[in-house]
């Protein structure tokens, strides 16, 4: 074979509301990233929600050596304004970022998935309809009610509370997410304390652990106790670290000045080395390309709907003859909620029919869209809801 450009790997981001089209969302590669593909010759292609980098091959090898420990930084952003009314199972924080590394990567079909596993369940925790939770082997459930700790939560296998997930997708939920911090890094104290001893440790690829030293311990004593302290890291480059305050380990917070300048949604950093598991890795051990696609998918919320009527009182039914599984009741005199959750889902309809008095009339009707959302309390549970307005 001739010297060509072959796939290095491949990043796919996608969200399951957007079934019948892609995501709108820009990945961008970090200044140092752009510069080492530079140096690689490598190029990168963008289509739609896939990204490609490319770089010279011969017999399926690389042309040049990537050294071990390399890492390709890219930072994506959404660019549909509803991300978060559509999003389900994770919900954006201000002071929080989303994090994808190969280091945390599991095939499941043509997809390498770079979600972190999902937080176990555990009756120490409250979940809210649409939350997410995993069992001792790693299936996914979605939270379909008010789930209180406690002794009398309910486990994984009450229906009525958990929907099982297709076992075949990974998705994007609050276990990727995760501290970030610009110049300062502010730490709280309960009791009070008088000194501190901070160290400060990076994340090293080489050793997939946070041992390479940061800054220098720092020792402080306070005249007067104090439930707060800040320290400057305006010095630390871009990366992962985790602090320990007077031996208690902070939890992992990404320093970035560019994630708070930009409005990035996240961080997605793929690293060539052995110690990645074996999904995760870009060239295996005969030094040939893998081509992997790394992917990362959001779930669409699952919400109440309310189609609401023009006038009141005079409509007395309403039935989506799409799915016969679930029903319509009236919750205010020109509204009606359905009786279960249901998805979100783009450029998708419903036939819906009503009826006023001894008149029916049929409606073809865009499922919501989430423009806005709306909390209501029912049967003691908390839900969103988003509406459908109809001219009847």
């Amino acid at each position: 074979m001739g010297n060509r450009y072959d796939i290095l790997f491949s990043i796919r981001i996608d969200h399951e509301f957007f079934n019948n089209s892609y995501l709108p969302v820009d990945i961008i590669p970090c200044t140092e990233t752009s510069s080492l593909l530079k140096g690689l010759k490598a190029n990168i292609s963008i289509h739609n929600n896939l990204l490609n980098v490319v770089i010279p091959a011969l017999d399926n090898k690389p042309i040049d050596i990537i050294a071990k420990g390399t890492t390709f930084k890219f930072y994506f952003r959404t660019k549909d304004s509803r991300f978060n009314n559509l999003t389900g199972g994770v919900q954006s924080i201000p002071q929080k970022v989303l994090y994808f590394t190969n280091f945390q990567s599991q095939n499941l079909g043509n997809l390498t998935f770079l979600s972190a596993p999902v937080a176990k369940y555990t009756k120490n925790q409250t979940y809210e309809h649409g939350d997410l939770a995993s069992n001792a082997s790693g299936a996914i459930y979605e939270s379909l009610l008010t789930n209180k700790s406690g002794a009398t939560s309910k486990g994984l296998t009450n229906t009525s509370y958990w929907k099982k997930l297709d076992a075949s997708l990974m998705y994007v939920s609050p276990a990727d997410q995760i501290n970030k911090v610009n110049n300062v890094l502010t730490s709280t104290f309960d009791p009070l304390i008088t000194s501190l001893d901070v160290s400060v440790k990076q994340f090293n690829p080489l050793s997939n652990a946070f041992d390479l030293d940061a800054l220098p311990s720092l020792n402080r004593t306070f005249s007067i106790p104090t439930g707060e302290v800040s320290i400057g890291i305006d010095s630390l480059l871009s990366s992962r670290y985790r602090a320990t305050f007077n031996g208690v380990e902070s939890e992992v917070f990404y320093k970035d000045e560019e994630l708070f300048k930009n409005n990035f949604n996240g961080v997605i950093e793929i690293a060539h080395h052995d110690l990645l598991p074996d999904a995760g890795k870009l060239i295996d051990g005969d030094g040939l390309l893998k081509r992997p696609t790394f992917g990362i998918l959001f779930k669409s919320r699952s919400l109440l709907w309310r189609y609401v009527t023009k006038t009141p009182d005079d409509v007395t039914s309403l039935v989506d003859i799409n799915d016969d599984s679930f029903g319509f009741a009236k919750d205010t005199d020109k509204s009606f909620l359905s009786n279960k959750l249901m998805e979100l889902e783009e450029n998708s309809s419903r036939t819906i029919v009503l009826k006023k008095g001894s008149i029916v009339k049929s409606f073809v009707l865009q499922t919501p869209q989430a423009q806005t959302l709306k909390k209501i309390i029912k049967d003691n549970n908390t839900f969103l809801v988003t509406e459908v307005f109809i001219n009847f």
